[in-house]
This record gives C-alpha cells, structure tokens and sequence, in this order.
C-alpha cells in the first residue's frame, strides 16, 4: 500500500479513501480483516504524506497554482470552507462524474447491468428498463464530446444505479456489502474535484468496482450458463472488432515510421504525418497535443527539434497520400522549440 501510494498524487488520494473505506468494513462487519485493511490504510496515509510534501504541492496549497498554471485549485486556498466546499462539489458534479462517460463504453455497460438487474430483483421490476440510461448517456457525451452540457444525466445514471442496489432484494448483509462495494467508485473520484487536472486514468478504479458489481449480479442469475455463454460470445466479437481496429491503427504507425526514416534521410524541415480514424476509440490521444508532447514525440522517434511536425486530423490515414483541403485547413502544426513547462516535476 505504501509503495502503490507513491506514484502520483492522485492516486495517492485515492488510496487512502479506498482503504479508509475497506478499514470501516472490517471493523464493522469482517473482524478479522482490520489488520490487514487498517494496516493498508497506514501505509497510504503515510504515502501521502510524503507525496504532499514536495514544493509543488506546497506552492500549489499556498497560492492555488504551481507549474506556471499546470497545476490548479478549484478553490481560492484562502476562500471560506463554505466556498471551498461548494466549489469542490460543483467541479465533482459537472465534470468528473459526467466524464466518466467520454471515452468509452467501459462505465456504462457494467453500470447498465447492475441498474437493470437491481431493479428487476425488486419490488419496482418495471423500472427495470431504466438500464437503458447509461448507454443513451454514454452516446450523447461520446458522440458530442460535450460532458457539461449533459452532466444532470450523468450524474442521475450514478444515482440510479446506487438506487438500484438499494432497493435490490437480496439477503441484508450482502446487500451492505454491495452498497459499500459501489461506493468506492463514486466516492474515490470526490478527492480529485480539488484540482482542475482531469484524466481517464483517474477512472480505472471505479470501472473495476462497477464490473466487479455487474459479474456478481449477473453471477447470481438463474440461467447462469446462458448468460456466460452470452458474455464469452460477446467478447469474442469484442477481440474480432478491437482486432480490425488494431490493424489499422497499426498500419498509420508503420505509416509514420517510413515517413520519419525518410526525412531523416532527406533531412527535410517538416514531415507531415496522417491520423487514423480511430484516434480518439484507440487512443485517447494519439497525437502531440502542446510543445511538452510534441517535444516527447520527437525524443521517441529520435526526430530532430528543428523539425516542424504537422498531424493531419483523424480519417486522414485511410486517404493517404491524398488529403482534402479540409483535412489540410485542419491540420495541427508544432514548431520547432523547445519552450514549454514540464507537467512531470
């Protein structure tokens, strides 16, 4: 616990409400399990300590930014604790809860299940089809790429599927540790509404809890063996579609990596490199997106800095060598220089 604790601050956080969750569990209701979770929740309280301790922290806590604005508070560090509060509970609820929907499917599907079979083993079966919610939400963020102007929706599909479990019939214990297992999902994000830093590895956490949920309910059904029969075809199309998909995300970087031997050789000034279609389904970001990123790019290709890099927009692969003056109109330049602030202190 003590080493996880020490990767990065946001983690750092989060392991210490998930163990500080785990720690009420065991001295509640698994005696025997209050040394190892209390014991674990020790080890990331002192992680975070340490983690809390460097200057960037300390600049951000003092003045409310650190990193030339890289890093920053969604409060005034001398606001009242009433504005503090409020504007920790506004960016948790119009932002990180709904964006938990941008980039895939990965959240709505298990949180589908669990709202659908929670409510179908209650005594309000017929609300049932309100598993329905979180694939509509899933859609209308993804396709949109807009989470704020839907985050009622999202936040509801968070409430509803805590209500679901609520109102499950199912032995009361097991119900408390359902209850307390969801939990960690929603509640493991609250931490990180203190800082405007956004990020889908702040998900992976909650998506393994609601998946763990999800199996569990679906685990419990009647027609068990048609239902992993369903689950096993199922993620073989998976494999089938994420495998075409890999090809041809393979391809563009094959693509690029002639491109680049041949400017090297040419040792021209510029290269310009297609995006694939899939670059935000694959890649959350495929291509440099400021002067950090495009700096790393070119230390991972052994590209020279005075190369200007030019990244045609996404669906530009599957023309090439051709492009439209659209696709042109769009493209996204990187010059060369090295002027930037490090994100990585």
């Amino acid at each position: 616990a003590l080493i996880m604790g020490l990767f990065v601050e946001t983690l750092s956080i989060l392991f210490v409400g998930v163990t500080l969750v785990m720690g009420i569990y065991a001295t509640v209701w698994d005696k025997p399990l209050r040394l190892p979770f209390w014991s674990s929740f020790a080890g990331t309280l002192i992680a975070a300590i340490i983690m809390f301790s460097n200057n960037v922290v300390l600049e951000l806590l003092d003045t409310g930014s650190a990193l030339q604005g890289l890093r920053t508070l969604t409060f005034a560090p001398r606001a009242g604790i009433f504005t503090i509060v409020g504007n920790i509970l506004r960016w948790y609820f119009q932002k990180l809860l709904p964006i938990s929907f941008l980039r895939g499917i990965h959240i709505a599907l298990p949180m589908a299940i669990i709202v659908f079979l929670g409510f179908w083993n209650s005594r309000f079966r017929p609300l049932s089809i309100l598993g329905t919610l979180p694939f509509g939400c899933f859609y209308l963020i993804w396709s949109t790429e807009d989470y704020t102007s839907w985050s009622l929706l999202g936040c509801l599909c968070w409430g509803l599927t805590f209500l679901a479990l609520i109102v499950e019939q199912c032995n009361s214990i097991l119900k408390i540790r359902r209850i307390l297992l969801f939990l960690v999902a929603p509640l493991a994000l609250l931490p990180l509404a203190a800082t405007t830093t956004l990020g889908q590895r702040f998900y992976f956490l909650p998506t393994l809890v609601l998946i763990i949920l999800a199996s569990e309910l679906i685990m419990s059904l009647p027609f068990y063996y048609i239902e992993v029969s369903v689950v096993t075809a199922s993620l073989i199309m998976l494999m089938l579609l994420w495998g075409y998909r890999a090809v041809v995300t393979n391809g563009c970087n094959l693509l690029w990596e002639r491109q680049i031997s041949d400017i090297k050789a040419q040792k021209s000034d510029s290269i310009i490199l297609p995006t694939d279609k899939y670059t935000r389904v694959f890649y959350t970001s495929r291509n440099p997106w400021n002067a950090e990123s495009a700096s790393y790019f070119r230390q991972f290709y052994g590209i020279e800095d005075n190369v200007t890099l030019i990244f045609l927009p996404s669906g530009s692969y599957e023309k090439w060598p051709d492009y439209t003056q659209k696709q042109w109109d769009e493209r996204v330049e990187f010059l060369p220089s090295n002027e930037f602030t490090s994100s990585l202190p």
